[in-house]
């Protein structure tokens, strides 16, 4: 990292043939590398060659209860096969909590996939429900996304 001269070392290594020898009784040669990987994200960071972020995914699915989960899972297989990265919230919580998750992680489109009259339902929300985008069926979930600059590591 030569833009970041002051910064130090993110690899090292060498040879350590009397390393083993500390530990047993006979001379075994060696040889090392370490490499500094928090070090090298920060410095990456620093640079603005790599974005800090709280989660990868653009999109956090709801999951109600384990009733709803294979839907959940299913509204996110569909959002990944389009190019949207999501992730489904890892446990049943009120929604609320979900949303706050979101807000946390800084991802910014919340799917509601939840039960309705007639079966699952599905909606879509912003920040901490806010704005909600209303329902969509999942076949058009993905140009609705996209359509408003949602893609793989948005």
């Amino acid at each position: 990292m030569t833009d970041l001269a002051d910064y130090g070392a993110v690899m090292g290594g060498g040879r350590y043939d009397e390393l083993i020898g500390i530990f047993k009784a006979e001379a075994i040669p060696g040889v090392g590398i370490s490499l500094g990987i928090d070090r090298l994200l920060e410095g990456l960071i620093e640079i603005g060659l790599l974005q800090e972020r709280s989660s990868t995914a653009a999109v956090c699915v709801t999951v109600f209860d384990a009733a709803t989960a294979p839907y959940s899972a299913r509204v996110a297989g569909h959002l990944r096969v389009g190019g949207i990265s999501c992730e489904c919230f890892p446990s049943y919580q009120k929604l609320g909590k979900q949303f706050r998750h979101a807000e946390r992680a800084k991802i910014r489109w919340v799917v509601v996939a939840g039960p309705g009259r007639g079966g699952p339902r599905l909606g879509l929300g912003q920040g901490s429900g806010v704005g909600d985008a209303g329902a969509r069926p999942p076949r058009r979930l993905v140009d609705y996304l996209r359509s408003r600059g949602v893609s793989t590591g948005a």
